[in-house]
């Protein structure tokens, strides 16, 4: 730079002032202020933009017993995205399964209760037994109660019953591909 100084006689700060990250911001800057600076959401913020089959295909095996390794997910999950030809998922895709914790259970448990007409208490032996078997069989993952819930209703009806019970709860994971267990 300070060879071309002496050969061009142009100044380093005149030199730099067209390149460099803070030049694209620089006119932005000065017509908007701070908020000018702020980067654009992207527009596909929120969605997966993996087929649905791949993202099922990593909930089973991250929720499969013995729970494997990430790296065995990822390994699996690359030999399944080859024979497919779908895009090969980050490790961190297995991460975002969390289960939830004990709150957010009964919320969620309790907002389908009455979504199905009935009450969930806690207290209660039977409902207790039921909330331990959904979270026992889900693991308490999103997902997979929200799978749960509408065979449980399907169980329900078909059976003519009017209680959720463990015998129930059995008889919907039973249709449900949830892993070995």
């Amino acid at each position: 730079m300070w060879r071309t100084r002496f050969r061009s006689r142009v100044w380093p700060a005149k030199l730099a002032s067209g390149c460099g990250p803070w030049s694209a911001g620089t006119p932005r800057y000065r017509t908007d202020g701070y908020a000018g600076l702020k980067t654009a959401p992207r527009i596909d913020a929120g969605t997966h933009r993996l087929p649905g089959d791949l993202v099922q295909s990593i909930e089973g095996l991250a929720l499969s017993k013995p729970r494997p390794t990430i790296a065995t997910i990822h390994r699996k999950v690359t030999g399944i995205c080859g024979i497919h030809g779908w895009p090969v998922p980050s490790y961190a895709v297995a991460h975002q399964y969390r289960p939830l914790g004990q709150d957010e259970l009964l919320f969620v448990l309790q907002r389908h209760w009455r979504s199905l007409g009935k009450t969930l208490d806690p207290e209660d032996f039977t409902d207790a037994q039921a909330i331990a078997a959904i979270a026992r069989v889900t693991r308490s993952n999103f997902r997979l109660l929200e799978r749960l819930i509408p065979q449980i209703q399907r169980v329900l009806k078909i059976n003519e019953l009017d209680t959720i019970t463990n015998d129930v709860i059995e008889g919907a994971q039973s249709t449900l591909v949830i892993g070995v267990t």
